[in-house]
């Protein structure tokens, strides 16, 4: 109950804020997986990794921009997998932050055909809609690229592309 009390108060302090440290986010992701697992039974697993070179500390970023993707990323893709697995990779190049959401479920295309069709069309479109907002409002250019690798018929990947914004 007292990891969902910290998620609830992170949401309520986030949600009046344009930024937040990455090392913030990154605390919410981690708390609110942990507490997905709980909620399912641990019936997936996750990976969160962080590269050295991020300055986790002092890059900010949008708060809650990649929670919808990780909830996709859970209950469209890890869940409908007997091993199911999510990885959250931080990384940076060319300062940029590098966030990549991986799951192990089904593919996209035998994804749409199910009830959560719905839900992830909504919540990409939420996740566009502020992407557009925060270039028209702060000027950040953040790319965000569904990629189905059609190929393996095995998972999905997400990967968010922001450039550094540091705090002052």
């Amino acid at each position: 109950m007292q990891r969902f009390s910290l998620l609830m108060r992170n949401i309520l302090e986030f949600s009046d804020m344009d930024f937040i440290s990455l090392k913030n986010d990154i605390d919410f992701i981690q708390k609110y997986l942990e507490l997905q697992q709980l909620n399912h039974e641990f019936a997936f697993e996750f990976e969160l990794t962080i590269a050295e070179s991020l300055d986790t500390e002092h890059l900010l970023i949008p708060p809650m921009l990649i929670q919808p993707d990780v909830e996709n990323a859970i209950l469209h893709g890890a869940l409908s997998h007997k091993n199911g697995k999510v990885s959250i990779d931080y990384s940076c190049k060319e300062n940029q932050i590098i966030i990549s959401i991986q799951d192990n479920g089904d593919t996209g295309v035998s994804r749409s055909r199910n009830a959560g069709k719905l839900h992830r069309s909504m919540s990409t479109s939420i996740t566009k809609k502020r992407i557009k907002n925060f270039r028209e409002v702060h000027d950040l250019d953040i790319q965000y690229r569904p990629i189905e690798n059609l190929a393996v018929k095995s998972g999905k990947r997400v990967v968010f592309t922001i450039p550094f914004r540091y705090l002052s």
